[in-house]
């Protein structure tokens, strides 16, 4: 793991963060799988900048990139489920394919009012503000005959007052 970091200072921060691993069970034969989890690495990239305004007020812009191996899963063997009208894996490959590598982009805006015993916060957080399909999972259709693909959340902006005291 590897973490770089500048604390909050002169209305700027960053926080670098990394890691590389290796997820893997035992059976009882003792050998060795994969886990769903073996993504083999994880990342993210946080910056924030504060610009000042008159007396007691400022806006905060803040970008996070998070990246990391997609997870492990176990494929559909297409043939045998239509044959057999349900989802049949293919357990000779049990959790050695991956999906695509995650990644999503933040980005948060706020206003911010310190007052004599409170602190007031107007902003907005937009997730995944560039709308990445990250594929997440696979299911079989047993009525279209076909594998379907799910992704991860797609843009989500949320609005929000905080009020601090």
């Amino acid at each position: 793991e590897l973490t770089i970091e500048k604390f909050y200072s002169k209305n700027f921060y960053y926080l670098i963060t990394a890691s590389l691993f290796d997820s893997k069970y035992q059976n009882k034969n003792m050998v060795w799988h994969n886990t769903i989890y073996n993504n083999k690495y994880a990342g993210n990239i946080l910056i924030g900048k504060e610009f000042k305004l008159k007396k007691n007020n400022a806006i905060s812009v803040n970008v996070r990139y998070m990246l990391r191996g997609g997870n492990r899963y176990t494929p559909i063997i297409l043939s045998e489920s239509i044959k057999k009208a349900i989802a049949v894996l293919d357990y000779t490959q049990f959790y050695e394919a991956q999906y695509p590598d995650y990644w999503r982009t933040d980005l948060s805006v706020s206003y911010k009012k310190n007052k004599n015993k409170s602190t007031w916060s107007y902003g907005a957080d937009i997730q995944n503000v560039t709308d990445r399909k990250n594929l997440i999972n696979q299911t079989y259709d047993v009525a279209n005959k076909r594998i379907n693909d799910s992704y991860a959340l797609p843009r989500i902006p949320i609005l929000f007052i905080r009020c601090e005291f």
